[in-house]
């Protein structure tokens, strides 16, 4: 069994500096040209519309840059691209393969992500193990695990920064980075999605905002995921008892523009998760091939589990956070301050419900030999039962007798103790006369005789 009880608070202050590079001007044409004709302007050729891949803007350098300007090997996954992949209901693990050298997994389902870049990461559980790969969060570095879950959702791009990395983000990181940059307020569009699937999972997705007037502006967005309980344990009556979750996440943001060098950005975002944690299935592979044993030792069904312990989760994340951006001209200056709490409980049936494997009757492949046990065990269970209940009627009817002949037996001791002091009395005092009559002896024959 394994129980996880933790709560995390962090606290994250930043002020950087960027340089704006200047737009080179362009040539106006001479005033002594001359005018285009209708004629010349006919034997200009039309130029083709461009249908090759635009431009892709990244913040890799803290700036916005076209991708192929950028001298650090970047992946991207635009907001169309993370539609697509929330309209399933999965979390931040579903964007592992969808950018090249990206892989996330987790031991504990929905929360404690572990992030993979490269195949450098970090397989330890623990919460306060140090992640090789950093996952910023609006300008802030997200150190502790459970709070890198948070849902991914009204972005407006992810990145992915392969390679080690400096401290332009605030730490710095030997695998990479995974930066995910919201929807401004003011920017992106209004829209709504909900999308319905298998188990009874949803997802609910929407977002509204706009300018409440020229120096103002706000926008406000949330996901709702959920789905039903679809796993049999074996071990508890009636079906559908794990592997449900209901995951929510709420984000506000308000934007002051009081002038038209300063930006003052206000954030505040929440989550809450109730659910299961995540299954082990113990044996479930048979020994010396690769096939699946079912938990009933015959074909393996990804419904069916074993557990004998409690599972459940529950996870709750809250960040409030401010940005100020001032420019000066020929450069930016940038502060970030942002706190996070976040409380995780969570505990599984680490063990598969078999217990350890070293005893008769673990396993998938050993179940029925465990039944059989168990009905050994009941049986011999009744009929000591049975015994029992007839050595205590015979007990009852002999209750006189047993009490006479306690009494008896007792008596008889008694008398033969009594007896075994007498002889050892007379033994004793034919011992001292014996002593005494040669005590005499001896001082007869050692008198002096007189002369």
């Amino acid at each position: 069994m394994r129980t996880y009880l933790s709560s995390i608070s962090a606290l994250a202050i930043a002020t950087a500096g960027t340089f704006a590079t200047p737009a080179a001007a362009q040539d106006a044409p001479a005033p002594d040209a001359p005018a285009a004709t209708p004629t010349d302007a006919a034997q200009v050729p039309v130029e083709r519309e461009d249908t090759g891949l635009g431009e892709i803007i990244v913040t890799a350098q803290r700036r916005s840059e076209n991708l192929q300007d950028v001298p650090v090997s970047v992946g991207t996954i635009n907001e169309d691209q993370l539609t697509a992949i929330n309209a399933a209901g999965a979390d931040v693990r579903a964007l592992a393969g969808r950018v090249p050298s990206l892989n996330i997994e987790s031991s504990f389902g929905r929360t404690f992500p572990r992030f993979y870049i490269r195949g450098l990461g970090n397989t330890d559980f623990d919460l306060n193990a140090s992640q090789p790969v950093s996952v910023v969060y609006q300008d802030v570095v997200l150190e502790n695990p459970i709070l890198k879950g948070f849902p991914a959702f009204d972005l407006d791009r992810i990145e992915v920064l392969r390679g080690p990395q400096g401290t332009l983000f605030g730490r710095n990181t030997p695998a990479g980075i995974v930066k995910f940059d919201t929807t401004r307020p003011g920017r992106g569009d209004n829209y709504a999605r909900i999308s319905y699937g298998t188990y009874s999972t949803i997802n609910a997705e929407g977002a509204t905002g706009g300018n409440l007037s020229d120096q103002v502006s706000a926008r406000v967005s949330g996901i709702w995921q959920h789905r039903n309980d679809w796993v049999d344990n074996l071990d508890d009556p009636g079906k559908h008892d794990l592997e449900g979750y209901d995951d929510y996440a709420l984000r506000a943001q308000v934007q002051f523009k009081p002038t038209e060098e300063l930006k003052i950005l206000l954030v505040g975002q929440f989550r809450h998760l109730n659910g299961s944690a995540r299954l082990f299935r113990a044996n479930a592979i048979e020994q010396g091939t690769n096939n699946l044993v079912g938990v009933t030792g015959g074909e393996f069904k990804r419904d069916q589990v074993r557990t004998d312990g409690l599972n459940f989760q529950k996870l709750r994340t809250q960040n409030v956070a401010g940005t100020i951006e001032y420019d000066f001209g020929a450069a930016t200056l940038y502060s970030v301050t942002s706190y996070w709490h976040g409380k995780v409980e969570s505990r599984g049936d680490i063990d598969g419900g078999f217990g350890c494997c070293g005893l008769p009757g673990s396993g998938p492949a050993s179940s029925r030999s465990l039944r059989r046990a168990r009905t050994m065990s009941r049986a011999s269970t009744n009929s000591r039962r049975k015994s029992g209940l007839r050595r205590t009627t015979r007990a009852a009817s002999d209750t006189r007798p047993a009490s006479s002949t306690s009494t008896r037996i007792s008596t008889s001791r008694a008398s033969t103790s009594r007896t075994r002091l007498t002889r050892h009395r007379r033994r004793s005092s034919t011992r001292s006369r014996i002593r005494r009559r040669s005590e005499s002896s001896a001082r007869s024959i050692t008198r002096p005789t007189a002369a």
